[in-house]
C-alpha cells in the first residue's frame, strides 16, 4: 500500500514526459504543414493583360485603373472594376469604363462570370480559367465610348507560379458587338487579343512586370471592311500591402504606327 502513490506519480511523470516529447515533434510538423500551404502567393495584378486568378469563395475584390496617352490626341480613361467569389472557381465581376478626352463620357459596362477549370497551388498545373461577359448599349455613343449595341466577350487566360517568385501569364480574348450604333450610322464590331507577360518578385510584395498585347479591330459597315491592328509592350512594378491593398505603376510603347504609348496607375484591394 505504501507503494502506491510512488507508483502512481511515477506513471504520471512518464505519462507527462511523452505527452511533452510528443508535443514537441508534432508541433514543427503542423507548421511547417501551415508554412508549405501558405508559401504559394499568386500574382494578381497587371497593366495590359488579365490574369487567370480567380477570387476565392466570398472574397471581395474592387479597383481602378487609369490609362494616360503620351502621345497623339490627349485622352484618358479610368476604368473601375469589382470581382466576387462566388466558389473557390467562379467569379463574378462587372466594369465600367470612362473616357476623359474631347469625345469623352461613359463607356458600356461589362457584366460577366469567370470559371477556373485548373487552379494554380504552386505545383505543376497552371490557374485555366474561361470566362463570358455582357456589355449593356448605356453608355454615349454619340462621340462618346458607348458602341450603341449589346455585346459579348469570351476569354480563355492562363497563370502559372513557375517558381515563388516568377510567374508568366498569357490570355486569348474575343469581342464581338454585332449591332453596334454610333454618331447615327449602324455597323458590326469585331475584337481579337492575343498576350503574354511575365513578372518576377525580388522580393516579398514587389512585382516586376513586362507584357505584350495584340489587339486586333475590325469593323464591318455595309460591304465595307475596315480593320487595324496594335501591337504594344509594357513594363511595370507593382506592390502588395500587408492589408491586400495592391498598387501598380507602368508605362507601354507601341511596336507599330497604330499604337501609341501609355502610362498606367492602378490600385485594387482585396477583403
Amino acid at each position: 500500500m505504501p507503494e502506491t502513490p510512488f507508483r502512481c506519480n511515477h506513471w504520471l511523470r512518464l505519462c507527462v514526459v511523452l505527452c511533452l516529447i510528443f508535443s514537441i515533434n508534432l508541433v514543427p510538423q503542423q507548421a511547417a504543414a501551415s508554412d508549405t500551404q501558405k508559401e504559394f502567393e499568386a500574382q494578381e495584378m497587371l497593366f495590359l493583360l488579365e490574369e487567370a486568378y480567380v477570387q476565392d469563395k466570398g472574397e471581395w475584390q474592387i479597383g481602378t485603373s487609369l490609362s494616360q496617352t503620351l502621345e497623339g490626341p490627349d485622352e484618358r480613361q479610368w476604368a473601375f472594376e469589382i470581382e466576387y467569389g462566388l466558389t473557390d472557381r467562379l467569379q463574378f465581376f462587372a466594369e465600367l469604363p470612362l473616357r476623359d478626352c474631347r469625345n469623352g463620357g461613359i463607356g458600356d459596362p461589362e457584366i460577366g462570370l469567370d470559371y477556373a477549370l485548373f487552379k494554380d497551388s504552386g505545383g505543376d498545373i497552371p490557374e485555366f480559367t474561361v470566362g463570358a461577359a455582357l456589355s449593356v448599349p448605356v453608355g454615349d455613343n454619340d462621340s462618346g465610348p458607348g458602341n450603341g449595341g449589346v455585346g459579348y466577350q469570351l476569354s480563355a487566360r492562363l497563370s502559372k507560379a513557375l517558381t515563388t517568385d516568377f510567374f508568366v501569364h498569357a490570355l486569348a480574348e474575343y469581342e464581338a458587338v454585332p449591332n453596334a450604333r454610333q454618331d447615327g450610322e449602324d455597323f458590326s464590331l469585331r475584337e481579337y487579343a492575343l498576350g503574354a507577360g511575365l513578372a518576377y518578385s525580388p522580393t516579398k510584395g514587389l512585382f516586376l512586370v513586362a507584357e505584350y498585347l495584340w489587339e486586333k479591330e475590325r469593323e464591318k459597315q455595309d460591304d465595307i471592311i475596315e480593320s487595324e491592328s496594335e501591337h504594344l509592350l509594357s513594363a511595370g512594378i507593382t506592390h502588395e500591402f500587408d492589408n491586400d491593398l495592391y498598387i501598380g505603376l507602368g508605362g507601354a510603347v507601341g511596336l507599330n504606327s497604330n499604337a501609341g504609348s501609355q502610362f498606367f496607375a492602378l490600385m485594387q484591394w482585396e477583403f
